[in-house]
């Protein structure tokens, strides 16, 4: 809003100061527009143009109109419905502009670049330079240089209604502000100067409210010029308070930065983004900008009541590249509740949607290249937590990246890595997932079992592909593997009965636990349908072989468990035993001995390499 209301007033001044210097009555408006046609090179037409001499001198025109490049999407650059001035004589007469009032009405800025990155707000023969690409895509100097500011105009009252300016990017988006109601004002050249603005940016409304030092400091380009601003959004605040080294464009900014917003959705709700939940969030920092390059250092803050420390680094793209954006933040604590939906909310009254319809499409060509790096101490979400939470991940157009996430998951250490990269039809989904060490009984619970039946160290690893425009679309044309491994671990002695339908079982429940010498779970993935095989636990009692398949495209299963003769005692009537049917309702059945299967000494060769070392680590292998 600030860099829009100053472009504003440049069109305005030039305009203002060209009838000015003709000395000009009502006759020479012809005069006037020929002066500054010839001086920008672009046509200007005044409908009318009035000087009253005097002291202060009287400056009224309406109906300015200045061209547009000849590429430019409208046939004017600037219009003014009227504007008023009235200008200091002495000051003029020593070359310098001082209004003691000035009033716009309706002005009308557009700001597009040509295929080659000018701008239209270039005239004469910088509007006729080709920009090297060197020039266009160069990084910005350290050092930001104070142009504008000597011969920046004194406003001692100023007045501008009903404004507004479009600028579109190179990627073709417009950006649209809104100046409702502007006002400057200051007693004197040397006193400070009291700012009010109000707004809109997109369509969302804004108020600002400012005060900087004064003119005269200003004018001194050898000191870093003061300034307080508040941006109002809805209840959300954003205030800086500190220096610019070149304030007409807000650059050079060394200062405090603080955002107050008790509802998130006042600001995201600028770039059309919404959540379902809608949590406060407030943030202070030390904010730095050296032309492209934005710095937010020693940053602290709250989201939704999750107090985090971190810094931001952000460099503005150019030539139609998205921004970089390199971000840090550390909680203590995350809750996710406060962050994430309920479970009770939907998007619609009859909304099915799972976790089959979890989207893989990537961020669009206007996304920002954001490098992550996240962590929290503790992290929470319903009854499941987490410890040392890390993760390390990029988002670009048309890519998310995780180089590396780990936690500890109701103390079950889990790593993964991956990646979703746009493709035909939507994205492009990689993953692996680790985990080491597991406690079986902790997973139990994590999955919602209480079972004792089986205990130990779990060590398995997940690999994924898929590609669609949901997961559900994935999984018809997907590929991956999986491993499950325990070594030295305890098994019930009632379950192993009960698998080998052994005799004793009918009188009383088997007492105690035996050892488990190794377990071993291999599952491959083909099109949304995993083949399991083997599925071998070997105790010093009995031993149980499985294999079968699970859909994930209609949740169900179809497996096979039977105990080895061989393992079990006399009572033993080693029956094969079959559970089929939906994931979370399946049916138990007895198979007979014609339904007993063939094992099969399977490769794994065709397994990742880490999965194959697992496997091969388990002497349940053989």
């Amino acid at each position: 809003m600030v860099t829009g209301l100053f472009l504003l007033l440049a069109i305005v001044l030039v305009c203002m100061a060209g009838g000015v210097w003709f000395l000009a009555t009502a006759d020479y408006r012809g005069f006037a527009e020929s002066y500054l046609s010839k001086k920008l090179q672009r046509p200007v037409s005044i409908g009318a143009l009035d000087v009253g001499w005097g002291d202060p001198l009287t400056v009224n025109l309406r109906d300015l109109r200045l061209a547009n490049a000849d590429w430019g999407s409208t046939p004017d650059m600037a219009t003014v419905k009227q504007a008023s001035a009235a200008l200091d004589l002495s000051a003029l007469l020593h070359a310098k502009l001082r209004f003691r009032t000035l009033a716009v009405d309706t002005p009308v800025i557009v700001l597009e670049r040509d295929p080659a990155g000018r701008g239209n707000w270039l005239f004469g023969a910088a509007a006729d330079r080709q920009p090297s690409p060197q020039q266009a895509d160069a990084k910005p100097q350290a050092d930001v240089q104070p142009t504008g500011r000597k011969a920046f105009p004194v406003l001692l009252d100023f007045v501008l209604s009903n404004g507004k300016v479009s600028y579109r990017t190179f990627s073709g988006n417009i950006l649209r502000i809104d100046l409702h109601q502007v006002a400057l004002k200051t007693s004197g050249d040397d006193q400070p100067v009291e700012i009010t603005a109000i707004g809109a940016y997109n369509g969302a409304d804004l108020s600002l409210a400012a005060q900087t030092h004064s003119f005269q400091e200003l004018h001194d380009t050898a000191k870093p010029f003061g300034a307080q601003f508040t941006v109002t959004r809805q209840a959300a605040k954003l205030t800086f308070a500190g220096t610019l080294t070149n304030p007409l464009n807000v650059d050079g900014a060394d200062g405090a930065l603080t955002i107050d917003a008790p509802k998130l959705s006042a600001i995201l709700s600028i770039f059309h983004t919404t959540l379902d939940n809608d949590p406060a969030a407030g943030l202070a920092g030390h904010l730095t900008r050296q032309g492209d390059f934005w710095h937010l250092t020693e940053a602290k803050g709250q989201l939704a009541g999750n107090a985090f420390a971190g810094k931001l680094d952000l460099i503005e793209g150019r030539r139609g590249k998205s921004d970089d954006i390199k971000l840090e933040a550390a909680f203590d604590e995350l809750n996710l509740d406060t962050l994430l939906p309920s479970g009770g909310k939907s998007k619609s009254s009859g909304s099915k949607e799972g976790w089959q319809d979890i989207s893989l499409e990537t961020p669009d060509k206007s996304a920002p290249r954001l490098a992550a790096t996240l962590s929290a101490a503790q992290l929470t979400y319903k009854t499941m937590t987490a410890a040392d939470a890390r993760l390390n991940g990029t988002l670009a157009p048309g890519e998310i990246v995780i180089d590396s996430a780990a936690l500890a998951l109701s103390g079950i250490p889990l790593q993964a890595t991956g990646f979703l990269k746009a493709a035909p039809g939507g994205g492009k989904l990689s993953t692996s997932v680790d985990v080491k060490n597991a406690d079986f009984q902790a997973l139990a619970r994590l999955l919602g079992s209480a079972t004792k039946d089986l205990s130990g160290k779990l060590t398995g690893s997940l690999a994924l592909a898929l590609q669609g425009k949901t997961i559900r679309d994935g999984l018809k044309a997907s590929s991956g593997s999986a491993v499950i491994s325990m070594m030295n671990g305890r098994v019930s002695r009632d379950l192993l009965e009960k698998a080998s339908i052994d005799l004793r079982n009918v009188f009383r429940n088997g007492a105690g636990t035996v050892q488990v010498s190794c377990m071993l779970a291999i599952l491959r993935l083909k099109n949304g349908v995993g083949a399991l095989a083997p599925i071998r636990l070997r105790s010093s009692e009995a031993t149980l072989n499985g294999q079968g398949r699970v859909d994930f495209l209609s949740q169900t299963l179809d497996l096979t468990l039977q105990s080895d003769r061989k393992s079990t005692s006399f009572l033993a009537l080693d029956i094969p035993i079959r559970i089929s049917g939906p994931w979370q309702q399946p049916k138990v059945n007895l198979l007979g001995n014609a339904g007993r299967i063939k094992l099969a000494d399977d490769p794994v060769g065709d397994l990742p390499p880490a999965q194959q070392g697992i496997v091969a680590a388990n002497s349940c292998r053989q």
